[in-house]
């Protein structure tokens, strides 16, 4: 069953990252924000719902954990010019403060946690929580939710843009969530 879920999350940030590439509303003639997104789960959701209307950049290759990263001053000075920050959330990222806080020159970019407004009893797993939220299309559209209005609050202007995305996107999760609970049927007690 955990294969599975590992699966499936997979399947979500791989087979839905193409939507990122489809049908972007044009860009209005504002600077773009840039962000910066603390691992592959984080930047699928990011990319996504900001499309062409935002410059987004991975921190983390694909198959470093953010459980216990350490940046590089290359990483540190990449963080430190983003307008956002996307991360899981959930203590998933314990380097971030510090990282946030060693930034020269005050600046503090955005932050926003996927997983910011998720019942903490969904998530649960046995005395601890589960951090994965981006395993779970119905958690993940609420982590895309959240990019959603971080983005909006950060770049008005892109406002519509980033909405028409973020639809796009939601559309796709709810379609991956009815194909896993077909698939999923016959292995409920």
């Amino acid at each position: 069953m955990r294969y599975l879920f590992c699966v499936i999350g997979q399947l979500l940030c791989c087979l839905l990252g193409p939507v990122a590439i489809l049908g972007w509303a044009a860009p209005p003639a504002h600077p773009k924000p840039r962000l910066v997104t603390s691992f592959l789960p984080a930047y699928c959701f990011a990319v996504n719902v900001a499309g062409n209307l935002a410059e987004v950049e991975n921190l983390t290759a694909g198959s470093v954990s953010p459980h216990d990263l350490q940046l590089s001053p290359s990483e540190l000075r990449r963080l430190g010019t983003a307008d956002l920050v996307v991360v899981n959330g959930l203590e998933l990222e314990p380097w971030l403060k510090r990282a946030l806080e060693a930034q020269a020159g005050g600046h503090r970019p955005a932050v926003v946690e996927l997983a910011a407004g998720l019942e903490r009893e969904l998530i649960r797993r046995g005395t601890g929580l589960n951090p994965h939220v981006w395993l779970d299309p119905v958690l993940a559209a609420q982590a895309v939710t959240n990019v959603l209005v971080a983005l909006q609050r950060l770049a008005p202007a892109y406002a519509a843009g980033y909405a028409l995305n973020a639809e796009r996107y939601l559309r796709c999760l709810a379609q991956l969530d009815a194909q896993a609970q077909v698939a999923l049927a016959p292995l409920k007690e």
